[in-house]
């Protein structure tokens, strides 16, 4: 596996290559599906993917985004909530996916979802998606405020009980 330095600059070291690299040399690497980790000098971490967010962001402001202001959002809100993990394995789960040949992206969908016309066959399942979605967003915000109530209710009890 490839190994980044990442300096205390802000500067990006390539070890493999011996030479100082931009952002546009780690989306290179990406693209061409090389495996890298990128490890912070100062404290040995890897930030791997705070760098990947950085080119993610560039790309984002550069061109047509592929997150919608209401997408961020959401995604910032499902931070700490219990349906994070399961928003991170259905992303992952989804872009593995896609990241098959066409053919096999193909006939996924006709076998799954009896479909060959893939444009088509994306709008229906992003359309089912976002009622899933929806629906489990639903279901845990109502759990949440029943959560919310009831701990209320459990102050509102203490502080009677001690006057």
């Amino acid at each position: 596996m490839r190994i980044i330095k990442k300096y205390p600059n802000r500067r990006l070291y390539d070890t493999e290559l011996s030479q100082y690299v931009k952002l546009t040399d780690i989306k290179k690497l990406v693209l061409s599906h090389i495996d890298f980790k990128t490890i912070d000098t100062r404290t040995d971490k890897e930030v791997t993917n705070s760098i990947l967010l950085q080119i993610i962001n560039e790309e984002e402001s550069e061109q047509l985004p592929i997150f919608t202001t209401t997408m961020l959002k959401n995604m910032i809100r499902l931070y700490g909530s219990p349906l994070q993990k399961l928003i991170s394995q259905f992303l992952e789960k989804n872009f593995a996916i896609f990241n098959q040949s066409p053919n096999d992206v193909k006939q996924y969908f006709k076998q799954y979802m009896g479909s060959e016309n893939l444009f088509q066959t994306m709008a229906d399942f992003s359309e089912k998606s976002m009622k899933l979605w929806q629906s489990m967003f639903d279901q845990y915000t109502h759990e949440d405020e029943q959560i919310k109530t009831k701990q209320g209710k459990n102050k509102a009890s203490k502080t009677r009980k001690k006057q």
